[in-house]
């Protein structure tokens, strides 16, 4: 009896993974992206319920594939970290705190101060503060980026250093009002905060002012991206998540966002990823502004 009870939770622990290897399987063959194998996921080991408590971002029912009008702009490539190499201040992991939304907006912020300092202010940011204080969102329970952007100009965010990362395991500590480390209390903040939803803006204010935080609506295909342009395939609705928006490309006939995700940097390429134009919502709520230097 007891052996039966054990094959049963053994089977229902792995029917309840948020990777699956029957689906796995399937993806291969149709997918336009390069396929995670089972067990070099990054997130093999992950319930369903636990991927979709740490996809914190709130969106509206985004369309699936956008139609977009022609591009008129004249580049056709830009990548943040060829043209300000020194503003890479790498990829962070938010854990399993629902905390993608604080931390990319944390991300493009500190990135645009660099670029917009033209390398002279290079903080890094602390996404805890936002996570902690940022009473309009929900902590590791997520919220919505233009709420978030209100707080990046009406409060700003301290540096790391003075309020460390604290909520990787989903607890959210309190509010400070001074540094952990005893530093003067700084907070770096931003204005003229805009949202952008039609290519050629994001393209040309990409590269004037910096990186931007943008949106998108994950399937189950996307938990198993490891590399290329990446295009709704199949899947479920898994919930919605922030990231970086660092650049551009085209590939054939298939224009790309390249972003910067917050799972690390074993994760995609090396913890970006390329996703088409268009695809999931990835470039209808675009929020940045300007750094307050």
């Amino acid at each position: 009896m007891k052996a039966i009870i054990l094959i049963a939770l053994v089977a229902f622990a792995c029917s309840n993974r948020a990777v699956n290897k029957k689906f796995v399987e399937k993806l291969k063959k149709i997918a336009p992206f390069k396929v995670y194998d089972v067990d070099r996921n990054p997130y093999k080991d992950w319930t369903t319920e636990e991927i979709r408590n740490s996809l914190g971002l709130k969106v509206p029912h985004y369309p699936i594939h956008r139609k977009l009008p022609p591009s008129k702009y004249e580049g056709d490539s830009y990548d943040f970290r060829e043209a300000w190499p020194e503003c890479v201040l790498g990829v962070r992991d938010r854990g399993s705190c629902g905390a993608d939304l604080h931390f990319s907006g944390a991300m493009a912020l500190q990135q645009r101060f660099c670029q917009q300092s033209q390398n002279e202010t290079k903080p890094i940011l602390s996404p805890q503060d936002a996570i902690s204080c940022d009473l309009g969102d929900m902590g590791c329970g997520g919220g919505w980026i233009d709420r978030l952007w209100e707080y990046l100009a009406n409060s700003g965010l301290v540096d790391e250093d003075c309020f460390p990362y604290t909520s990787q395991g989903g607890e959210v500590e309190d509010c400070i009002t001074k540094c952990k480390n005893e530093a003067p209390w700084k907070k770096y903040k931003v204005r003229d905060v805009e949202k952008h939803f039609l290519p050629d803006d994001i393209k040309s204010e990409l590269e004037v002012n910096g990186p931007m935080e943008s949106g998108f609506e994950v399937y189950t295909d996307f938990l198993n991206y490891e590399g290329g342009i990446y295009q709704h395939t199949e899947g479920v609705l898994e919930g919605g998540l922030a990231v970086v928006l660092i650049g551009y490309g085209k590939e054939g006939d298939i224009n790309y966002w390249i972003c910067q995700n917050s799972a690390g940097d074993k994760w995609g390429e090396e913890g970006y990823f390329r996703i088409k134009f268009g695809e999931c919502g990835i470039d209808i709520d675009v929020y940045g502004g300007r750094a307050i230097l």
